[in-house]
Parts: structure tokens; C-alpha cells; sequence
């Protein structure tokens, strides 16, 4: 059975929001990595603005990558959780369709429990005690 491409989609975001939250880590360590000199320096002024541009960089980043990273899991559980839905809806209109059809033939529901042998699996008949497939002793809660 071959999966349709909407399955898939929540890969899209993931690899996005991978490579943007790599770069602005990359962007955090960088900025962590510059060491400022003396208030008194010259470069000072410079090197806390350079800082400063690449700790903003780096955050926004950051932030977008972990976006991108819930993005592709809310895809992933709506597209996963859609198809469960659909399959129980659909399980239960079949039985409600099949119960509505008995109730207006005539047809009675058979409310006795069936019971199966846990050998062969055969149907045990009401008040049977032993299997009339393969001959075992039969109890009462076997189901």
C-alpha cells in the first residue's frame, strides 16, 4: 500500500526548523565567543555592538528553528490523527447501518455469548462441555 504524499508534509517543516535552529545556535556561540576589552579600549564600542547584533540574530533564529520544529509535529499528529478518525468513523457507521437494518427487518440482536474452544477454536454449543471439533473438556468461562 503506497502512503500519499500529505503524509510526508511534516518532514518539510522538521528539516527546516533543523537547519535555521543549527545556524542560530551557531550564530549564539559566535557572539558568546567574542570577548570584550575595557570600557576605556576603542574597540570596544564596536565588539559589544557586534555581540550584541549576533545574540539577537541567534535568538530570532533560534526561535524560528523551534517553530519549525512545532510546525512538523502538529503536521504529523494531524495528519496521523485524521486517518484514525476517518477509519473509526467509518467502523461505526458500518455497525449503526448493520444494527438499524436488523431493527427494521424484524431480525432480533442474539445477546447469548458465544463461546469458542481454546484449542481448535470451534463454536461450543449452548450446554456443551465438551468440543464437537476436537473433543476437549469444555468450562464455563472459557469464552
Amino acid at each position: 500500500m503506497e502512503k500519499s504524499k500529505k503524509s510526508f508534509l511534516w518532514v518539510i517543516p522538521l528539516i527546516i526548523g533543523i537547519i535555521i535552529g543549527c545556524i542560530g545556535i551557531s550564530y549564539l556561540a559566535r557572539a558568546n565567543s567574542i570577548s570584550l576589552p575595557s570600557m576605556s579600549s576603542s574597540d570596544w564600542f564596536y565588539l559589544k555592538s557586534e555581540r550584541s547584533r549576533y545574540l539577537a540574530i541567534g535568538i530570532v533564529l533560534s526561535i524560528v528553528g523551534l517553530f519549525g520544529l512545532i510546525l512538523s509535529a502538529t503536521t504529523f499528529i494531524l495528519t496521523n490523527t485524521a486517518k484514525k478518525v476517518k477509519n473509526t468513523v467509518k467502523t461505526t457507521i458500518t455497525t449503526s447501518q448493520t444494527i438499524l437494518t436488523n431493527i427494521l427487518s424484524g431480525k432480533k440482536e442474539d445477546n447469548k455469548v458465544k463461546r469458542y474452544c481454546s484449542y481448535c477454536g470451534s463454536l461450543i454449543e449452548e450446554g456443551m462441555s465438551s468440543c464437537s471439533g476436537c473433543g476437549a473438556k469444555v468450562f464455563k468461562e472459557n469464552k
